[in-house]
C-alpha cells in the first residue's frame, strides 16, 4: 500500500511519499508524484524529471499502461488480422482466392505477446535511468488538516 502522507504545491513544500514493500518502510521527498505509467504519466514524470524535479511514478498494474499493453497496440494487432480476412472473403470470386484462409489465433497472440511483454521492464528500466523513482502497487492518500498536512489525529466524528 502507498499513501501519500504530505501534499503542498512545489516551491512551498515538498510531497512524501511512504511505500510498505517486503516490510521496509522507504521515504522519500519529492516534487511530484505521478499516479499512472502510460503514455499521458510517463511523459508527464520524464519531462518535470528532466526540468530537475525531483519525481515519482506509481502504478498497481504492469507498467506501460493501457494503450501499450492492453489497448491500442495490442488491439490494432488483433482487429487488423481479422479485417484482412474480412476484406478477403469480402472480394471472393473477384480475383482472390481465400479458402485456405484462416487466422492461427495461437501464434497471433504470440506475436502481439512479442511487443507487448517487454514494456513493463523497458519502461521501468527508462524510469530508473531517467531518475524517476517507480512504485508498484495500490494508492491511498490519507487524512490531511486544512494546511494540507498530513494528521493521525481523528476527527471527533470518526471512531
Amino acid at each position: 500500500m502507498v499513501g501519500i502522507t504530505q501534499v503542498r504545491f512545489r516551491g512551498d513544500s515538498a510531497l512524501s511519499i511512504h511505500s510498505k514493500v517486503l516490510g521496509d518502510i522507504m521515504k522519500q521527498t519529492l516534487d511530484l508524484i505521478v499516479i499512472g505509467t502510460g503514455a499521458a504519466g510517463s511523459t508527464v514524470a520524464t519531462k518535470c524529471r528532466a526540468a530537475g524535479w525531483k519525481v515519482a511514478i506509481l502504478d498497481s498494474r504492469l507498467f506501460g499502461g493501457t494503450s501499450a499493453l492492453r489497448g491500442c497496440d495490442p488491439k490494432k494487432v488483433l482487429v487488423g488480422a481479422t479485417e484482412i480476412i474480412d476484406w478477403a472473403r469480402r472480394m471472393e470470386r473477384k480475383a482472390i482466392r481465400a479458402e485456405q484462409l484462416r487466422i492461427d489465433w495461437q501464434q497471433l497472440m504470440q506475436f502481439k505477446r512479442s511487443f507487448t511483454e517487454p514494456v513493463p521492464k523497458s519502461r521501468e528500466e527508462a524510469f530508473s535511468n531517467a531518475g524517476i523513482a517507480s512504485f508498484h502497487g495500490r494508492r491511498s492518500v490519507r487524512r490531511f488538516n486544512a494546511s494540507g498536512l498530513y494528521s493521525n489525529q481523528r476527527r471527533p466524528s470518526q471512531k
